[in-house]
């Protein structure tokens, strides 16, 4: 049904879902996609991190898309060439505790089927040009925020460690000149009384 919504040109199909994710266990979604249509979306793992998650997008041609560990949210978006089945899939890690699960969220965002004009169109290319481009800076804000945090955190660390060792040595000299003084103070004590 989706594909003839999609080939008369009616509005995108969106698909949202939460469910959880037991350990050990593999979730699929599937949705029949004709060629030439924009399928995108987010996809996430929300919950105590207790094992990961793992996500994978199939196309009728194969693989499209893995990755392992995946976040609370991520997006991902392709342009469908091969028409058939595609499908998402999210496998739980397995751990000790079977009991355990995560909730997964999915939201699927299925664009319309461009026409054989608007394929090749210089202003299409020019606008998946600017996209990437759009990603791709969205991406480096990303790993310059997490460089950002990684130096805060290193640098903290090494404050701490500078810290500890830095009391740890008071502690010390405290202890060896409290030991110092009650050795005199014994001697002292001790010719006092002879």
């Amino acid at each position: 049904m989706l594909q003839t919504l999609l080939t008369i040109g009616i509005l995108p199909s969106i698909l949202g879902v939460e469910t959880p994710l037991r350990q050990g266990t593999r979730l699929c979604f599937e949705e029949e996609l004709p060629e030439g249509v924009r399928f995108h979306g987010t996809y996430g793992a929300t919950s105590p991190m207790d094992y990961p998650v793992n996500v994978v997008i199939e196309s009728p041609a194969g693989l499209l898309y893995s990755a392992s560990d995946i976040p609370e949210q991520a997006r991902f978006a392709f342009t469908v060439t091969t028409s058939g089945t595609h499908r998402v899939c999210f496998d739980g890690g397995i751990i000790d505790d079977p009991s355990k699960s995560r909730n997964v969220t999915l939201q699927l965002d299925v664009g319309m089927i461009q026409t054989a004009t608007q394929k090749g169109s210089t202003e299409d290319r020019i606008a998946l040009a600017e996209q990437i481009f759009d990603n791709v800076r969205e991406v480096q804000k990303d790993f310059s925020y997490m460089k950002e945090r990684e130096g805060a955190l290193s640098h903290s660390i090494t404050r701490l460690g500078l810290a500890v060792i830095i009391v740890s040595i008071i502690c010390i000299t405290i202890c060896w000149t409290s030991l110092v003084v009650t050795g005199q103070w014994v001697r002292a004590t001790v010719k006092h009384r002879m």
